[in-house]
């Protein structure tokens, strides 16, 4: 009777991991990396930006519009030495928008004398006007008759395309003959 005898070497998984995601929101954009990683014990994340993180799940802060491709590199038992791409990730940052406008003038005289609204805003697509009066506008610019003598706040709603909105508003008086 001969015995055989052989040498088994069990190797440690490379690191992997599904897909890459995508993000986006508007400036500036907080981001919390999710990380599900397989078989990895040190990560190192190319954030986009010229910033990068060893973190399992980074966090930050995207300041600027524009996208961003992170990419994601892991280390593990399987890899001690050399790192393993895991995958890349696209983060698109987009412009808040921010309401502004002007009214002239503030004061006006019943019956015929009009407020023009004066839209100031930056990086809207869409713009609600909202004249307290129970009447509105979707103009960009817009003018407006008063009927009835009171103080009025018209609101200024500003919308870009990613459904992100920003108010401003200003107090008109309106004065009877």
């Amino acid at each position: 009777n001969s015995i055989l005898r052989d040498t088994i070497e069990i190797v440690p998984p490379l690191p992997k991991n599904a897909g890459g995601r995508n993000y986006a929101g508007c400036d500036p954009y907080a981001l919390n990396f999710v990380n599900a990683t397989e078989y990895a014990d040190r990560w190192y994340w190319d954030l986009g930006d010229g910033s990068y993180s060893y973190d399992m799940e980074p966090s930050v802060i995207y300041d600027n519009p524009g996208q961003y491709i992170v990419s994601l590199y892991a280390w593990g038992p399987g890899s001690p030495t050399d790192s393993v791409f895991i995958r890349h990730d696209t983060v698109n940052v987009f412009p808040t928008p921010v309401a502004d406008f002007l009214v002239e003038p503030d004061t006006v005289m019943l019956p015929n004398q009009a407020v023009y609204c004066y839209n100031r805003s930056i990086n809207g697509d869409l713009y609600e006007w909202n004249f307290g009066d129970g009447t509105t506008s979707t103009a960009v610019d817009t003018s407006h008759l008063f009927t009835v003598p009171s103080t009025y706040k018209v609101v200024l709603t500003v919308t870009n395309q990613q459904q992100l909105s920003s108010k401003d508003s200003l107090t008109i008086t309106v004065n009877g003959n």
